[in-house]
């Protein structure tokens, strides 16, 4: 599973000792093996899937124009970069340079023959500024809670607020830990009951 390469691949050192390296090796330096690893033979078929969906956008920009076909071919140094040192997962700006690349290398049919719909365009919008609501409470809610950390939980709100909702699982965390520092200090049992 997803999370498991780096004890996976100490483990593997261990059985067999006669492999050393100078520094730590935390990732697998191929993004095509560490979807196969940690993902299994479903992660790989994706991962085929996405390259197959690449070369049909090479063979359709062939059919355009020569500068659509540069543009759909810039991303070939950063795919062997991914496969020899960073994969996505450990860089976002090399996904973010890779949906740019590929953004690019899109073939489009001339601006006469497309006609996008009002609503799909709506939607689109709407998805998107929910999506940066959603991201602003979540870095709000992070702001709190590293606030609340810091102080060593004082104070903790109950109940706590909407927002909190965007970070639930360490929210939730937060607030059994600040219930029993707050035993710890009271011995209240009501405290000890909710948690």
């Amino acid at each position: 599973g997803y999370g498991t390469f780096e004890y996976a691949f100490s483990r593997w050192l261990l059985a067999h000792p006669g492999y050393t390296f100078r520094v730590p090796v935390t990732h697998p330096h191929n993004e095509l093996l560490y979807a196969w690893f940690q993902g299994g033979i479903t992660a790989l078929a994706g991962m085929l899937v996405l390259f197959a969906g690449w070369v049909r956008m090479l063979i359709r920009a062939l059919k355009t124009r020569r500068a659509t076909l540069a543009y759909a071919l810039l991303i070939v140094p950063l795919l062997a970069h991914l496969n020899l040192e960073y994969p996505f997962y450990q860089s976002f700006i090399h996904f973010g340079l890779f949906l740019l690349l590929l953004r690019l290398g899109v073939a489009q049919a001339p601006p006469a023959a497309r006609q996008a719909a009002r609503a799909p365009r709506l939607a689109a919008v709407l998805c998107g500024a929910a999506l940066i609501v959603f991201s602003g409470a979540g870095l709000y809610a992070n702001h709190q809670l590293t606030a609340l950390e810091r102080s060593q939980l004082a104070g903790f709100p109950s109940p706590a607020p909407w927002y909190f909702a965007t970070q639930s699982e360490r929210a939730q965390f937060d607030e059994m830990v600040a219930l029993l520092m707050d035993y710890n200090r009271t011995r209240n049992t009501a405290n000890l009951d909710e948690f």
